[in-house]
């Protein structure tokens, strides 16, 4: 099942914030980012820590 079928599936259209019932592991950022925030995303960018790091800066940048 891709991605976005289980978002559909799980959310059926629901809108707003909401807790998953139980954990879900996903193979990529990206696939983790499109199940949350739903289309094309790419995760490296989207997902950020408290110091605003995002994880291509924290896992691949050379400055680290």
């Amino acid at each position: 099942m891709s991605v976005a079928a289980l978002r559909r599936e799980i959310f059926d259209g629901f809108t707003g914030v909401t807790d998953l019932a139980e954990d879900l592991e996903f193979l990529t950022p990206s696939a983790a980012a499109v199940f949350v925030l739903g289309g094309s995303q790419n995760g490296w960018i989207e997902w950020v820590n408290n110091d605003g790091e995002t994880l291509n800066q924290v896992y691949r940048s050379e400055d680290k």
